[in-house]
């Protein structure tokens, strides 16, 4: 064996390790959870069947489809477990989405990608049985997350090629946080708007430690496009982009002169795209995506009437911002299975101490102490950017469609199109505090911390909830 493929065998195992073991800890909630105890599953699942059979909304067959897996939902006991507006009515029990959820009954608007190609999986395999199919897509969503941990080493070791055990750490963080593999567990369209962001930070590693190159840059961009067919929260995949381009880009020591020229262009951008929207051609092409991603349409008036004004005042962000942390980390099913209140406040504590290390990090090298890595301090601010504005775009969203006035919540899965800059923040963050030399012991030791909480989510509050 010649010394070049001797080099990739441990790498290439390393990567099919975790892989697998990624996926058997999402196989774990798969079996666990009953069918559509995962967020909004029923109506994921109607859009996919939709594509399966190639049936259209309003028809008879999107009727028998809402009826079979109605039947489905009966028969798992949905109505014991799962969120309903409506309650169950023996004596006239619902026969369509609309009558469980009215308002809220379908994921129609949503971008097709992840529903086309979970569709085109169940025409394949011939399953009938509304539950089975549910478990083929639940499939098909682990694999996503297995892929997610591996690009998560992958973008760790691109990032940290000193320190192997930074981009170990990374994955096993990503692959162990409880509700990452509850997610990777269920039939969600999230699940490949965050695999096809990972993809963005595998090649943005490279372009941050070394240079951008033109098969990076159109890595990046292909990897963004695709997230943005898949799910609106796939906006923060390009927003993740330009920043990994401005810091893969931004000299070593960025004097005022940079800062014009860069700022200039980006201004210039802003106003050729702005010029653009009152050509024809520009004003058609900005009304097809907004209808694509089902934006508001009557945003215009609601800016000028001062309806958005007030939700800027009256979004609750505070309740938003805790319900974000919650659901990040542990809070299952229909948001219904929470931990005691203490395990979010030892959580907290965890993520306050990371971000103190993360500082004393970022301090260290500004000062120029690890002369050799200065590339580093460029890599950690564009990441700490990127969650930044990942956080920014969910509350966005939620002003932008006034959720406030109709019970819409955000949750925790939203971020992880930007999992692996906050797992790598995280990380980062916790190996401040580690003294030199202890880095190996501690590793295993976060691990094994991970693993025990995962231990308790399980064998605490999911199993007891559901069993």
């Amino acid at each position: 064996m010649s010394t070049r493929w001797r080099g990739r065998w441990p790498a290439a195992g390393t990567a099919l390790l975790l892989f697998v073991l990624s996926l058997a800890h999402q196989a774990l909630y798969l079996y666990l959870v009953p069918p559509w105890q995962g967020p909004d599953e029923p109506r994921h699942m109607e859009y996919i069947l939709l594509m399966a059979e190639g049936a259209a909304p309003g028809t008879p067959a999107a009727a028998a489809i809402q009826e079979r897996i109605i039947s489905s939902m009966e028969a798992h006991r949905f109505w014991q477990y799962g969120y309903f507006i409506r309650p169950y009515d023996p004596q006239d029990p619902p026969h369509t989405l609309d009558d469980i959820w009215p308002g809220f009954a379908h994921e129609t608007h949503q971008p097709p990608l992840y529903y086309w190609i979970a569709g085109r999986l169940v025409r394949w395999s011939g399953l009938q049985d509304a539950a089975a199919q549910l478990r083929l897509v639940r499939w098909f969503s682990a694999l996503l997350g297995a892929g997610i941990v591996v690009m998560a080493w992958l973008a760790g070791r691109g990032l940290f090629p000193r320190h192997p055990g930074l981009a170990a750490g990374t994955a096993v963080f990503t692959a162990g946080l409880p509700m990452f593999a509850f997610i990777h567990a269920a039939a969600n369209n999230d699940n490949l708007a965050a695999f096809f962001s990972a993809g963005v930070f595998v090649c943005g590693a490279g372009a941050l430690r070394e240079r951008l190159t033109w098969r990076r840059a159109l890595g990046m961009l292909s990897c963004a496009v695709l997230a943005l067919l898949t799910k609106r929260t796939g906006f923060i995949a390009p927003a993740a982009l330009a920043l990994i381009v401005l810091g893969s880009l931004w000299p070593r020591r960025a004097g005022r002169r940079w800062i014009w020229v860069t700022g200039g262009a980006l201004a210039g951008l802003l106003v050729i795209a702005g010029g653009a929207v009152w050509l024809p051609a520009g004003r058609a092409l900005l009304a097809a995506l907004w209808r694509f991603f089902h934006l508001p349409r009557d945003v215009v008036e609601l800016l000028i009437n001062g309806a958005y004004a007030e939700a800027l005042v009256r979004t609750p962000y505070l309740y938003y911002s805790r319900l974000i942390f919650e659901s990040f980390w542990a809070r299952f099913g229909w948001l219904n299975v929470r931990l005691a209140e203490g395990w979010y406040v030892a959580l907290l504590g965890l993520c306050t101490a990371a971000g103190a290390g993360l500082l004393k990090g970022l301090g260290s090298l500004a000062r120029g102490k690890r002369p050799a890595e200065r590339y580093l301090l460029r890599a950690l601010v564009v990441y700490l950017l990127i969650a930044a504005v990942a956080l920014v775009l969910i509350m966005a969203k939620e002003v932008l469609y006034l959720s406030y006035r109709f019970g819409v919540v955000p949750q925790g899965r939203y971020l992880f199109p930007a999992l692996i800059p906050l797992s790598t923040l995280f990380v980062w963050g916790m190996r401040e505090w580690v003294p030199a030399g202890w880095y190996r012991l501690a590793g295993w030791a976060g691990g094994l911390a991970l693993l025990l909480f995962d231990t308790l989510c399980l064998v605490g509050y999911v199993i007891p909830f559901y069993h």
